[in-house]
């Protein structure tokens, strides 16, 4: 016999609470009698907030990158712009303009300084030693890396004409699939610069007009001395020299392929090369260790974001193992001096889904498409 137990109606179910440990009481006492105003006018500090981590029943999307349009100054919800992708699309305009590939794609812990700062990523490498490209983001599936893509991507393509900024993407898993229509992602002649590398002709073909590109670059300013302020030097005087950012996702899905494998490292190396002419390379894998990622490519990577791996990954590209927690966004910044500082990725949109997420972005997407089409 089947026994069906149906819930009463009309009570309120009773949420059983953890019980608190015995440190958590004396604390919440001492806040409560030893205020944070008392504290600073003894020497005395507080430490700052844990990261935000994302709650699926409470707040899934507590750090995003722009202000929602609908919810400002909403307490539970940080945003790292403190405006609406509209806000921004309308002041870009009228902002003077620099080619800076400084990204804001998160929170940096410092607790060494009771600390925490927007974690800002400069491809360019003019900030100091958190700063510098190329940038590798390593994590496995669904810790956060496609999601950082797209932050990545609105902030840029929200802040920058397509006459700034071209960007080439290979995205196998279709994170990047809404940006694929934007006029950021075709050349000069109006090829289309996104594809899924399904086939190799197709990595051939995109290495080929990004290879072009820099050749056209070189060939227009044969006689120039490149520096790192070249660049945006010749942004001051008015000449027409967008910036070059490549995105190749999921690197690791090409390297049991000779002919893409072979094209996309010498299209990285090459770029890596021309970070002086203005040309940036983002890559994400979600497997490390040198039959994925080969030492001499490692070697080109001056700026390194682990997400979630397992503890024999993270010995591998580390040196070492650093703690970590299986918190999507959740993730290690190692930099060129080789300190290690725990961040919190943003979310590119605000959502209670990665459903209403998606609808999120493709709406920010087609508000810059609009704002595109007036310019």
């Amino acid at each position: 016999m089947d026994i069906h137990i149906q819930p009463t109606p009309h009570l309120p179910m009773y949420q059983q609470q953890k019980p608190l440990k015995a440190a958590d009481i004396l604390i919440e006492q001492i806040c409560q009698t030893y205020t944070a105003n008392d504290a600073r006018r003894d020497g005395i500090y507080y430490w700052p907030q844990p990261l935000p981590a994302p709650e699926v029943r409470i707040l899934p999307d507590p750090l995003v990158l722009f202000q929602h349009e609908s919810q400002p100054g909403t307490s539970s919800r940080q945003a790292l712009v403190p405006l609406s992708i509209q806000e921004m699309l309308q002041q870009a305009p009228q902002e003077k303009q620099r080619p800076s590939m400084q990204i804001p794609l998160g929170l940096i812990d410092k607790p060494e300084n009771q600390q925490q700062e927007t974690l800002i990523v400069d491809l360019h490498g003019s900030g100091g030693a958190l700063t510098g490209g190329p940038l590798l983001l390593l994590g496995t599936l669904n810790s956060g890396k496609g999601s950082a893509l797209q932050t990545l991507l609105l902030w840029l393509t929200t802040r920058y004409r397509a006459s700034q900024l071209i960007c080439a993407i290979v995205d196998p898993n279709h994170d990047l699939d809404l940006f694929r229509t934007l006029p950021h992602v075709y050349d000069h002649a109006g090829n289309n610069l996104w594809t899924d590398g399904a086939t190799d002709e197709e990595i051939v073909q995109l290495a080929q007009h990004c290879t072009d590109l820099l050749v056209q670059r070189r060939k227009r300013y044969n006689h120039q001395h490149w520096t790192d302020d070249t660049f945006s030097h010749l942004w001051t005087t008015g000449e027409d020299l967008p910036m070059l950012l490549l995105i190749v996702s999921q690197y690791q899905r090409f390297t049991e392929r000779p002919i893409a494998s072979q094209a996309l490292k010498k299209l990285i190396f090459a770029i890596a090369e021309a970070r002086s002419l203005g040309a940036y390379t983002v890559i994400t894998a979600a497997e490390s260790g040198m039959r994925h990622l080969p030492a001499d490519l490692l070697n080109k990577i001056s700026t390194r974001i682990s997400l979630f791996i397992n503890e024999q990954q993270r010995a591998e590209f580390f040196g070492r193992i650093y703690p970590m927690d299986p918190i999507p966004g959740r993730g290690l910044l190692v930099t060129q001096d080789r300190q290690a500082h725990h961040i919190q990725l943003a979310l590119p949109v605000s959502g209670a889904s990665e459903t209403e997420r998606y609808e999120q972005l493709k709406y920010a997407v087609q508000q810059i498409q609009q704002s595109q089409s007036k310019q």
